[in-house]
């Protein structure tokens, strides 16, 4: 598995292929997880890793221009430069991937998959790449000629890959892989009493960064602290955001602020709707926890791609500024039926299973 560390969703989802391997595939498959970027020089890695956090936090109009911009078929000659600029640049990344030897390359990001294919060239015996798209719609970077197969996200997704030239025959609609711990659940009173929800039962709604700042996150942890519910604030890896939403909630006793966590999947569990950015591995989780999602100021892009998906399939609601979103929670955790309506549209268009889907028609590949 490879993926690249430009926000946290393609290296979650490479990580979710290897836990289910582990899981689920024991003595069928060995996965190893690799990040890309580790092969490049830091200034590259740096200005590759942040480069999409700072234009989607400072101009995201911008983002959305290139997203758009860039997103069709790319012709032959730029192909051609593209292959040669890959074959020269990453060149410690594929003498890796050579040493491990491995049966099938699984890619969750373009990055690698193209790079990996480029310096392949004609080699005999080289083994299959493969792409796994991690959001609800695709750009066109994402076509990596040469690669065996591509799982999409969903039948939209599927179609979009064909229009770019993808053989049908290639592509497999399995969903987004999500680590399997999100299709098990423990008690939830002991949940409950693990994150400090031990006083009077009160709804709750999760709120999560998504690894960087949401827009007016503060001002909007200080409305929902007075809409009568408890309140489960994820700041992520952003310590400085974490110290300022602790600030923010300093006399809510009904707020709790928590840095880096490993529990996602049992706070989703406790929660009935989510506060989130509408990236593709945190939707695909809380779908897979039937957990209404209120998705806030999705970037143009990928972002608001997902966003319409979510919002089509009924999981979701969407608030663009504090004032509305304080509106929605409220109004959300007052209506039980709209609640428990979301929450069944949210199992319909969840994909548990899609880390086992994935592998299990990688091994049928490589063993018809």
């Amino acid at each position: 598995m490879i993926s690249v560390s430009a926000g946290a969703g393609h290296d979650r989802a490479a990580q979710a292929i290897a836990a289910v391997a582990a899981e689920s595939f024991r003595g069928r498959a060995n996965a190893e997880w690799m990040d890309a970027l580790r092969f490049t020089s830091s200034a590259f890695r740096k200005l590759y890793a942040d480069s999409y956090l700072l234009m989607a936090n400072r101009a995201p109009r911008l983002w959305g221009l290139l997203y758009s911009s860039m997103n069709s078929p790319v012709k032959p000659t730029a192909r051609r430069a593209i292959r040669l600029i890959d074959h020269i640049s990453y060149h410690r990344l594929v003498e890796a991937v050579r040493r491990r030897r491995p049966d099938a390359i699984v890619c969750t990001h373009f990055l690698p998959a193209n790079a990996v294919l480029a310096r392949r060239g004609c080699e005999t015996g080289a083994p299959p790449v493969y792409v796994v798209v991690t959001d609800f719609d695709v750009h066109a970077h994402w076509v990596a000629p040469g690669a065996a197969g591509y799982f999409a996200a969903s039948d939209a997704v599927a179609a979009i890959l064909r229009g770019l030239g993808v053989p049908a025959d290639r592509i497999h609609v399995t969903g987004i892989p999500i680590h399997p711990v999100f299709s098990k659940k423990r008690a939830a009173s002991e949940i409950r009493r693990e994150v400090g929800l031990d006083g009077p039962r009160r709804p709750v709604a999760l709120v999560m960064s998504g690894g960087f700042a949401l827009a007016s996150m503060e001002d909007a942890v200080r409305r929902l602290a007075g809409i009568g519910a408890d309140l489960l604030v994820v700041a992520g890896r952003n310590e400085r955001l974490r110290t300022r939403l602790a600030k923010a909630a300093k006399g809510a006793p009904h707020v709790r602020v928590f840095g880096r966590v490993s529990n996602v999947h049992d706070l989703m569990q406790v929660s009935d709707l989510i506060v989130t950015k509408a990236g593709g591995l945190t939707a695909s989780e809380a779908l897979a926890r039937s957990l209404p999602m209120v998705l806030t100021n999705p970037t143009p892009g990928q972002e608001e791609r997902n966003a319409d998906h979510l919002l089509e399939a009924g999981a979701a609601v969407r608030a663009d500024s504090p004032e509305v979103l304080e509106l929605k929670v409220r109004t959300l955790l007052g209506d039980r039926r709209r609640l428990a309506a979301m929450r069944r549209s949210a199992a319909a268009a969840a994909h548990p299973r899609a880390g086992r889907d994935i592998l299990g028609r990688i091994l049928s590949d490589l063993n018809p």
